[in-house]
Protein backbone atom coordinates (compact mmCIF):
# COMPACT_ATOMS: atom_id res chain seq x y z
CA UNK A 1 0.00 0.00 0.00
CA UNK A 2 2.99 2.18 0.68
CA UNK A 3 4.06 1.08 -2.58
CA UNK A 4 0.94 2.97 -4.49
CA UNK A 5 0.86 5.65 -1.48
CA UNK A 6 4.69 7.29 -3.08
CA UNK A 7 3.14 6.41 -6.79
CA UNK A 8 0.51 8.56 -5.86
CA UNK A 9 2.94 11.40 -4.14
CA UNK A 10 5.54 11.38 -7.35
CA UNK A 11 2.93 11.76 -9.90
CA UNK A 12 1.09 14.77 -8.16
CA UNK A 13 4.43 16.38 -7.54
CA UNK A 14 5.48 15.56 -11.11
CA UNK A 15 2.50 17.38 -12.64
CA UNK A 16 3.20 20.10 -9.53
CA UNK A 17 6.73 20.88 -10.84
CA UNK A 18 5.52 20.45 -14.86
CA UNK A 19 3.12 23.20 -13.93
CA UNK A 20 5.88 25.50 -12.13
CA UNK A 21 8.16 24.98 -15.22
CA UNK A 22 5.27 26.26 -17.64
CA UNK A 23 5.30 22.50 -19.66
CA UNK A 24 2.31 21.07 -18.05
CA UNK A 25 2.32 17.10 -18.54
CA UNK A 26 -0.87 15.36 -18.74
CA UNK A 27 -2.04 12.46 -16.70
CA UNK A 28 0.43 9.81 -18.79
CA UNK A 29 3.43 11.66 -18.38
CA UNK A 30 2.95 12.59 -14.61
CA UNK A 31 2.53 8.63 -14.02
CA UNK A 32 5.55 8.19 -15.54
CA UNK A 33 7.40 10.13 -13.14
CA UNK A 34 5.67 8.73 -10.97
CA UNK A 35 6.40 5.15 -11.51
CA UNK A 36 9.86 5.48 -12.41
CA UNK A 37 10.80 7.55 -8.66
CA UNK A 38 8.44 4.48 -7.28
CA UNK A 39 10.95 2.46 -8.58
CA UNK A 40 13.91 4.25 -8.24
CA UNK A 41 12.78 4.58 -4.56
CA UNK A 42 12.27 0.66 -4.37
CA UNK A 43 14.93 -0.40 -5.57
CA UNK A 44 17.42 1.47 -3.54
CA UNK A 45 15.14 0.43 -0.42
CA UNK A 46 16.52 -3.61 -1.65
CA UNK A 47 19.93 -2.39 -1.33
CA UNK A 48 18.99 -0.84 2.24
CA UNK A 49 16.52 -3.55 3.61
CA UNK A 50 18.25 -6.61 2.06
CA UNK A 51 18.08 -9.06 5.13
CA UNK A 52 15.43 -7.77 7.49
CA UNK A 53 12.62 -6.82 4.84
CA UNK A 54 12.93 -8.80 1.65
CA UNK A 55 15.09 -11.99 2.07
CA UNK A 56 12.18 -13.01 4.82
CA UNK A 57 9.61 -13.15 1.35
CA UNK A 58 11.96 -15.39 -0.87
CA UNK A 59 10.57 -19.00 -0.97
CA UNK A 60 11.95 -21.99 1.01
CA UNK A 61 13.54 -23.27 -2.02
CA UNK A 62 15.41 -20.10 -3.25
CA UNK A 63 16.30 -19.56 0.51
CA UNK A 64 20.06 -20.45 0.35
CA UNK A 65 20.49 -17.47 -1.94
CA UNK A 66 17.86 -15.27 -0.73
CA UNK A 67 19.83 -11.99 -0.59
CA UNK A 68 21.38 -12.55 -4.45
CA UNK A 69 18.04 -12.51 -5.45
CA UNK A 70 17.03 -9.41 -3.66
CA UNK A 71 19.98 -7.99 -5.22
CA UNK A 72 19.13 -9.14 -8.26
CA UNK A 73 15.48 -7.83 -8.09
CA UNK A 74 16.77 -4.40 -6.63
CA UNK A 75 18.83 -3.72 -9.85
CA UNK A 76 15.75 -5.02 -11.95
CA UNK A 77 13.78 -2.36 -10.38
CA UNK A 78 16.64 0.49 -10.49
CA UNK A 79 16.50 0.03 -14.20
CA UNK A 80 13.01 -0.09 -14.27
CA UNK A 81 13.00 3.33 -12.54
Amino acid sequence: MSFLFLIATSSFLAWGASLLIKRPLDLRGAMRWGMGLGFLCTGCDHFINASNRYAPMIPDILASHALEWVYVTGIAELAGG
